[in-house]
């Protein structure tokens, strides 16, 4: 049963389905994704798709393509829209369109698959589309529509967004779904409106919400008085809202008030206060993250004030961080929230700190600080990581292993294919083994 719960995860892990009919370790795993991709039956082609998707594997894309177009199951078509979108990857571009100018289609799943993917890509034409469907039948579509404008609109998109808000005659279900776009959109003149519904205390809570948070992306300083008078009110999921919308202004304006927010006692307004701090310019507020990432009583409220601190980078927030990080008596959350802000914010400066820690927790029986560590470094690109990789191939711990093998894909380290060689021959683990040849095939 162990080792059963082992290949199970390995295979999560490498992305290899875990199968005996799919142990084909003479065939190169690409051509076992293709021949799932057109043979397959649904169930299986979603795990492959998957399994593409985490390798982000373009060799299949043609595949994927005619799969889209083919297939009849709706969760197979958006599973490969899904991967597409994140690679911004155009080959269903056409396919998706003809969707769309299917007049007789009928499933309003698969339509807002298309928007969702075409809006992902920018696709030139797709904003005219998306205003005809603002007023579709079906509230979904509508959604999707709305939505997709606040990504791609432009100021005639806007104007018709906000004619649609103050149309009476207009759903009024669809209509917060407006008030977000506006602000995605950055569309200043839906200032007054917005405001003009953040400062009505009988408006619908959930409206003055969404139209704070859009105050806070259009970003014009008008907006802050408006804002900050929410603090002032008992309703802490407003007071949050506005916090979160007064952190994409300007540090000189709001650092106090998000200050002040941290003070609050509510852990929602303190969370969104502390990830509003998350900019280099609130260096004032170093002091007063670093009490909160250590005596906060909610781990929310610890966990992004670390975050925050790492984004604003100064010698102090860094050296709390890779103290942190270092620190075995503290909860793993933490160091590895640490780890995580010193890695995303100055990885350069930090390398010998991360070297000091996996020599420090290399012995120990418990492995998870090598093993985050390694998994965070694995999806990293960047110079000074061989060290690293190579070490972690001689973890006794597989997943560290696997972990070493990404990076030194992900960084093309081709000086390590000796040692990768060294793993595709003789690691215990046949997962493992998988993935040093897939490796090998991409160095």
């Amino acid at each position: 049963m162990k080792m059963l719960f082992i290949v199970v995860v390995i295979g999560f892990l490498t992305g290899l389905p875990v199968s005996a009919g799919w142990c084909q370790e003479d065939k190169p795993i690409v051509e076992q994704w293709r021949d799932v991709l057109r043979f397959g039956i649904d169930t299986e082609v979603l795990k492959v798709i998957k399994s593409i998707a985490e390798a982000e594997e373009q060799a299949l894309n043609q595949e994927l393509t005619v799969l889209f177009a083919e297939s009849l199951n709706f969760e197979v078509r958006k599973a490969v829209l899904d991967y597409f979108s994140e690679q911004k990857i155009r080959d269903a571009e056409a396919a998706s369109f003809a969707v769309l100018n299917e007049e007789l289609l009928d499933d309003s799943r698969l339509i807002m698959a298309c928007i969702r993917y075409l809006t992902a890509l920018g696709s030139p034409g797709l904003e005219t589309r998306l205003l005809e469907y603002v007023d579709h039948r079906d509230a979904l579509i509508a959604e999707s529509a709305i939505t997709g404008l606040g990504e791609i609109g432009g100021v005639s998109s806007g104007a018709s967004l906000v004619e649609r808000l103050q149309d009476p005659e207009y759903p009024a279900e669809q209509k917060p779904e407006i008030i977000l776009a506006l602000g995605k959109m950055k569309y200043s003149g839906a200032l007054d409106t917005l405001i003009a519904i953040v400062d009505n205390r009988d408006e619908d809570r959930i409206w003055r919400m969404y139209a704070a948070a859009s105050l806070g992306e259009i970003g014009e300083q008008r907006a802050i008085p408006h804002l900050r008078a929410l603090f002032t009110e008992s309703d802490s999921l407003l007071k949050a809202y506005a916090a979160s919308a007064l952190g994409q202004f300007d540090m000189a304006e709001v650092e106090n008030l998000l200050q002040q927010g941290l003070r609050d006692s509510n852990v929602r307004v303190r969370v969104a206060a502390a990830k509003g701090l998350a900019n280099e310019q609130a260096r004032g507020s170093v002091d007063i993250l670093i009490y909160k990432a250590k005596y906060d009583p909610e781990r929310q409220v610890r966990l992004q004030a670390i975050e925050s601190l790492g984004a604003i980078g100064t010698a102090q927030a860094f050296d709390y961080l890779r103290e942190l990080y270092a620190d075995k008596i503290a909860l793993l959350l933490y160091r590895e929230a640490a780890f995580t802000a010193l890695c995303e914010n100055a990885l350069g400066e930090n390398l010998d700190t991360f070297r000091g820690v996996i020599e420090q927790e290399w012995g120990s029986k418990d492995q998870k600080v090598v093993e985050f560590t390694a998994k965070k470094l694995s999806v990293t690109e960047a110079p000074g990581l061989k060290w690293f990789y190579e070490r972690f191939l001689d973890s006794p711990s597989v997943y560290v292993r696997i972990y070493g093998l990404r990076g030194i894909e992900r960084n093309r380290l081709r000086i390590l294919r000796e040692k990768v060689e060294k793993v595709s021959e003789s690691d215990p683990y046949p997962a493992a083994r998988q993935v040093a040849l897939s490796v090998l095939s991409r160095l």
